[in-house]
């Protein structure tokens, strides 16, 4: 058997877990979503979709702000710069994005965890949480590697600024993960 052909075959044997220790999840429900962005060294994350802007508190799991201002007559949004104008607590501030149109969140957070992308039956896409230390691409470094999503179109995944949340943002819903306050 090939490198790539066992290499496929451990990340499709990686365990799956709802809400990975240390961590809790909350899903909302976002049509039309394009693009997300954390407000820079917060928690709060603006999401753009086909109808307006919402802002989210990641660590208390909540719509904190919306707006219902397309992004194309307001103004406010940047899809070739990837900047959104913020709303609510965030407003005034120019929000880097990732999504539909490029870009990226930090996959690292600076206590170590990460966050790695992998298709290994194509296209189906997984998101794996990878504790401090470890990387599920070398086996010897897989242990505590855990798949937390699966869809065929992830439009962006990655940390805030300060590590203690990350998001997940497909086109239908939002995902968020919050360490929880023991850990």
């Amino acid at each position: 058997m090939s490198h790539s052909a066992e290499l496929n075959e451990r990340l499709r044997c990686i365990r799956r877990a709802s809400a990975p220790d240390r961590w809790q999840k909350i899903a909302h429900a976002v049509g039309g979503l394009t693009e997300v962005g954390f407000v820079p060294g917060s928690d709060l994350l603006l999401v753009v979709t086909s109808t307006g802007r919402g802002l989210f508190d990641c660590l208390k799991g909540g719509k904190v702000a919306s707006d219902r201002v397309s992004p194309y007559d307001g103004g406010w949004y940047d899809e070739i710069g990837l900047l959104a104008e913020g709303i609510g607590p965030a407003a005034e501030q120019f929000i880097r994005l990732a999504g539909l149109h490029g870009g990226g969140l930090p996959r690292f957070a600076r206590d170590g965890w990460s966050l790695e992308l992998v298709a290994p039956e194509w296209p189906l896409q997984c998101v794996i949480l990878q504790p401090p230390g470890q990387c599920v691409l070398i086996e010897r470094f897989a242990d505590g590697c855990e798949k937390i999503e699966e869809d065929y179109e992830i439009r962006a995944f990655g940390f805030s600024d300060t590590g203690r949340s990350f998001v997940i943002a497909l086109s239908h819903s939002l995902i968020i993960y919050t360490r929880r306050s023991d850990s």
